[in-house]
């Protein structure tokens, strides 16, 4: 079975140190896959997901990237 993890958002768009983190750690943990959101209009701001993913991919070997949802 492979398991994948979804990025959280980010209050603080700025933060892709926080983005890199959250990517480093489920790759350690053993996810297989990293997907990122996409809401607009919604109430809240998310981080934009292609920008988030190429974050994570900066510090990740092993994982699939992919957006969860691209509006």
């Amino acid at each position: 079975m492979h398991i994948g993890a979804l990025l959280s958002p980010i209050g603080n768009t700025a933060s892709s140190k926080a983005l890199a983190d959250q990517a480093r750690e489920f790759e350690a943990e053993g996810f297989h896959s990293i997907w990122m959101a996409q809401a607009m209009g919604r109430g809240l701001m998310l981080t934009d997901p292609l920008i988030a993913l190429a974050a994570a991919a900066a510090v990740t070997e092993r994982v699939t990237l992919g957006t969860a949802i691209l509006q």
